[in-house]
């Protein structure tokens, strides 16, 4: 795989992380509040504060995920190239989280009732849980890390047993307006 495509592959993976942890709301929160689902209770606040207690600081931690990564390929890819995804990994990412926010916190608020989300926004608001939530985006960037082993060592074993099941070139033949393919 190419350096350039490696890098690419890596930022979706980090990205990734921040599904295993929690995620931070880069939109202003006013933002979300006007466009978020309208409970009748005060769910929408919680969640609003549920999520500003749990993902502080993940725009550091992916910037640092990245320049740790992008280190590692000092080598395999020119400096300008390090450079520019050091550079805009973070800016570019964000408009894709607030999608991705929109989306969590709309499940937040129909998932957990009132008390649930007062109940952590309770436990989050102490300095336990802030520290707990530090380490629990610490743990999802661990967590990317050993899942990107993973699926490529999965996607490889399953495409390896896929084409001795079936022609893999003559699929790939097939779509481009080729012959169908043969079972094998």
């Amino acid at each position: 795989m190419s350096s350039v495509l490696s890098a690419v592959c890596f930022t979706l993976v980090v990205t990734g992380a921040t599904f295993a942890a929690p995620v931070h709301a880069h939109a202003s929160l006013e933002e979300q509040a006007k466009v978020s689902v309208q409970a009748p209770d005060n769910r929408a606040a919680l969640t609003r504060r549920y999520l500003e207690l749990t993902t502080g600081g993940i725009d550091k931690l992916v910037q640092q995920l990245v320049s740790d990564e992008l280190m590692g390929m000092a080598d395999e890819m020119p400096a300008e190239q390090l450079e520019w995804f050091r550079a805009n990994t973070v800016i570019i990412l964000r408009p894709h989280m607030d999608g991705l926010i929109q989306s969590l916190s709309d499940d937040i608020q129909t998932r957990f009732t009132e008390a649930e989300l007062e109940a952590l926004v309770g436990f989050y608001d102490t300095p336990q849980g802030r520290a707990i939530a530090a380490k629990q985006m610490e743990m999802g960037g661990a967590l990317n890390q050993a899942m990107q082993g993973f699926q490529m060592a999965y996607l490889q074993d399953l495409m390896t047993k896929f084409c001795g099941a079936f022609d893999c070139e003559a699929t790939t033949r097939q779509a481009a307006g080729g012959t169908k393919p043969a079972k094998r």
